[in-house]
């Protein structure tokens, strides 16, 4: 893959080599935060829908955000990343993402595929956001999953491709809709 000045200038860096580092520690059992998680879903997951950035860019949100998909919070880092700093964040990320779900979503009774897409989500959305609602009630993703009605679960992720408007109107976010079209399809297979 060969790269524009522009994209080196952002920092934009391979999925697939970030994957492949992952991949290796997980092998050898070097990862710092031992996962389920597979270097497949990092490639064909979270990292198609997160992208690669050395260095931090503002996201959707307005956050400060590097590595793939890191949030870093309101203050800018001012250091560029290695792949191999990008991959330990990521390994760290997606540990605290996965553990939310064997805790709050019954995640060692899911099959990998399930436990996979859930992950994902939960990388995406916080695990508060993903595990209770506005009412503080359980979301219904999660009582699908503690109830045991895997097909729902998995279906259910296309409720989280809206967002609000700028009218304030629910309205369904290409980018995040398809990006749950992805986890659902993930959950079912």
């Amino acid at each position: 893959m060969r790269l524009s000045k522009k994209a080196i200038a952002l920092g934009v860096c391979s999925v697939s080599v970030v994957a492949g580092i992952f991949a290796e520690r997980q092998l050898s059992g070097t990862l710092t935060y031992p996962l389920l998680y597979s270097a497949e879903a990092v490639q064909h997951l979270t990292g198609k829908w997160e992208g690669c950035r050395t260095k931090a860019y503002r996201d959707t949100g307005n956050l400060w955000t590097q590595g793939i998909g890191h949030l870093c919070g309101r203050l800018k880092p001012t250091d560029t990343m290695t792949l191999e700093e990008v991959a330990e964040v990521l390994n760290k990320d997606l540990y605290q993402a996965e553990q939310c779900v064997l805790k709050n979503f019954n995640g060692g009774a899911l099959t990998q595929g399930q436990r996979e897409a859930l992950t994902d989500f939960v990388f995406n959305v916080g695990c508060q956001k993903a595990s209770t609602n506005a009412n503080n009630r359980m979301t219904k993703i999660r009582t699908y999953a503690l109830t045991k009605q895997y097909k729902e679960m998995c279906n259910s992720f296309l409720d989280w491709g809206y967002s609000k408007n700028k009218k304030g109107e629910m309205v369904r976010m290409q980018g995040l809709y398809a990006r749950r079209l992805d986890e659902q399809k993930w959950c079912l297979k």
